[in-house]
């Protein structure tokens, strides 16, 4: 008997739909974030580093802040950016919430750190 070669499968382009495994899509559309709208007055002759702020929908900025600024300074420039939105700021590594608004930033140990600002539950 002769081999005769098998037809080529129908090929069917995906037409399902995915899932993310990241999280909740609904926190991401909660703030919109708008990086340029916060303002905080930093003293150049005053001890001065960078936060590395990660939004919650990926956006992130580099903001300078004075060591003798608070947690709540920091946090106040969040809700700038988020149009006024109350946020909870996780620091460390694992992250964990800062939650004491009046210790300095330096006292927090964010001098230089990265931070990540999601909106309040």
């Amino acid at each position: 008997e002769d081999f005769k070669e098998p037809p080529p499968p129908a090929y069917t382009k995906f037409s399902g739909e995915g899932n993310s495994l990241g999280g909740g899509g609904a926190s991401s559309s909660a703030a919109p974030v708008s990086t340029d709208a916060g303002t905080i007055s930093v003293d150049p002759a005053k001890p001065k580093a960078k936060i590395q702020i990660r939004f919650h929908n990926g956006d992130k900025k580099a903001q300078e802040f004075n060591e003798d600024h608070t947690v709540g300074d920091l946090r106040n420039f969040c809700q700038q950016c988020v149009g006024g939105h109350a946020m909870t700021i996780m620091g460390g590594f694992p992250p964990k919430p800062v939650t004491d608004d009046s210790q300095t930033l330096k006292d927090a140990g964010l001098m230089g750190a990265a931070v990540t600002v999601k909106p309040s539950a």
